[in-house]
């Protein structure tokens, strides 16, 4: 049985690392997450990307941590560089079937993106190096990035000793800019392992768009997307994340999948999810940077995440929340709902604590629901790839292009 954790007994977890002889990774096997009544109430209608929520999870995280949020000091790992250097491998690893499944993941993400010879890429906070390593060796012109002036230095060294002409800065993600890494637009940003350290990912990520050439891949995996805790995103509460934020001040938190679409979707990327479970590899998140001339809006509705927004509609990303404003009780909003599938598509729509469940036909819908401030949906979804052949590999559900709000007293007479 597992033990309870609490904000009280965070002291627990350090003397079982202890216990284990530092192995860390099976505290989730010994402890529950970190109980959430300790935690305050969150307001389910803060917007995920306002400034009130990021101060919230900043608390959060104070709470665990027991310190202040500094980063430039709390996400540096001290190790011995002369072990590091000289290895096979730049986490000085002899697991081979843990490290094959690392080389694995990234260059199936490489694989997945499609990208062209040589391309330039800017690998994001590259840590130990091993997928600026990776992505040298494959032919890339790689641009590495962290935090961490101590990994910054074992990068540019391994990478000098293979020969590999790579580019390395020190800086935090905040800090990166167009004058910092030069001009000339890369084909690709990776990110392995590293984005769910930062506070605002969504600004590092519209940043990125920014530096990619059109069509550009935004490239993440290794990263924590769920949406056990958070339906957005906030600091995870297992027992091993809880551990590192307390014993090291790491920020970790993590995002649900429909929080990290909406995420690309509001910096003009299209969105593709792939799971590559036959080998035990983590998703593999692609985004293709596009330009839209207009963006589809709809009056007195708000899409909060979970929308892939293009010129023609929001289409909704399986999990996703719309906001509606102004409206009196007994309300009703009305949607014109279509759904491109050539088969049915379940989606059940929550307003007021009210479950709505449709069917959808192919073609258009008209559904009804209460109105309310908040809407969140359940859907299925699917790949027009997979199911009509097309060249569109997203996950998605259906497409909104249509609402209306009818008053009760219309409703009445």
């Amino acid at each position: 049985m597992k033990k309870p954790l609490s904000l009280a007994n965070i002291g627990d977890l350090v003397d079982a690392v202890d216990k284990l002889g530092g192995d860390a990774s099976k505290l989730n096997l010994e402890f529950e997450s970190l109980d959430l009544n300790d935690i305050l109430p969150l307001d389910p209608t803060i917007d995920p990307f306002s400034e009130e929520y990021v101060d919230y999870q900043i608390r959060v995280y104070k709470a665990i941590s027991n310190r202040g949020l500094d980063q430039s000091a709390n996400e540096h790992t001290s190790f011995d560089y002369r072990t590091h250097f000289s290895a096979a491998n730049p986490y000085a690893s002899t697991d081979v079937v843990q490290m094959a499944r690392h080389m694995s993941t990234i260059s199936s993400t490489i694989i997945r993106a499609g990208l062209p010879p040589s391309p330039r890429i800017l690998d994001m906070g590259c840590g130990w190096g091993l997928s600026t390593e990776i992505l040298s060796f494959l032919g890339a012109s790689v641009t590495s990035v962290d935090i961490n002036q101590d990994f910054i230095n074992l990068v540019k060294d391994r990478c000098s000793r293979h020969g590999y002409g790579v580019n390395v800065i020190h800086s935090g993600f905040d800090e990166i800019t167009e004058e910092r890494i030069g001009s000339e637009a890369f084909e690709a940003v990776f990110f392995y392992e590293c984005l769910h350290h930062a506070v605002r990912p969504w600004r590092i990520i519209e940043q990125m768009g920014r530096v990619l050439a059109p069509n550009g891949k935004l490239m993440l995996t290794g990263e924590p997307i769920q949406d056990i805790w958070w339906p957005a995103w906030g600091i995870r509460l297992d027992p091993l994340s809880v551990y590192c934020i307390h014993q090291f001040g790491w920020f970790e938190s993590g995002w649900s999948r429909a929080f990290l679409a909406e995420m690309a979707n509001r910096a003009g990327f299209n969105c593709e999810f792939i799971e590559e479970s036959a080998i035990g590899s983590d998703p593999i998140f692609i985004g293709t940077k596009t330009t839209y001339s207009q963006q589809f809006t709809l009056d007195g509705v708000q899409p909060l995440y979970g929308w892939d927004i293009a010129e023609s509609g929001w289409t909704s990303l399986g999990s996703s929340v719309l906001k509606i404003s102004a409206f009196d009780e007994g309300d009703t909003m009305t949607f014109d709902v279509w759904n491109y599938r050539p088969t049915e598509l379940h989606a059940a729509f929550t307003s007021d604590g009210k479950i709505h469940e449709f069917d959808l036909q192919p073609g258009l819908n008209q559904i009804s629901i209460k109105a309310a401030t908040i809407v969140t949906i359940a859907a299925d979804v699917w790949s027009p790839a997979a199911e009509i052949n097309n060249d569109d590999k997203r996950l998605i559900s259906f497409t909104i292009n249509k609402a209306t709000l009818v008053s009760a007293t219309a409703q009445v007479g």
